[in-house]
């Protein structure tokens, strides 16, 4: 039998090490929220939407934009994306923040593409 939801130990020990430094994880959360925000704002500037989240990701609907195209050109810029075939809701992406400079180089490309 498997635990439904296993960590391993190095991920343990960050968490431990993580709970000691909460003002430096609070400081990444409202990093990571700000980011969000602006992402998803620029997105629906471009006519995209993305699903609901309170996480450090999004899943972004591509509408009429061929997903294997955009996963081909975003992975010859050098972009990592999740497709939403592998995921199992194909003509979607799903995407993890960066840094601002990561983040606006994501959002360029992607303008590119769609």
């Amino acid at each position: 039998m498997r635990q439904p939801f296993s960590v391993n130990a190095l991920a343990q020990a960050a968490a431990a090490e993580a709970i000691l430094h909460q003002d430096d994880v609070a400081r990444r959360v409202e990093s990571t929220i700000a980011e969000r925000t602006r992402v998803e704002e620029a997105l629906r500037g471009t006519g995209l939407e993305t699903a609901e989240t309170q996480a450090n990701f999004s899943w972004i609907d591509l509408g009429e934009a061929r997903e294997g195209d955009v996963v081909a050109g975003l992975a010859e810029r050098s972009i990592a994306v999740r497709p939403g075939t592998a995921l199992g809701d194909p003509g979607h992406i799903r995407v993890s923040y960066g840094t601002p400079a990561e983040n606006d180089r994501f959002l360029a490309a992607l303008a590119e593409l769609v």
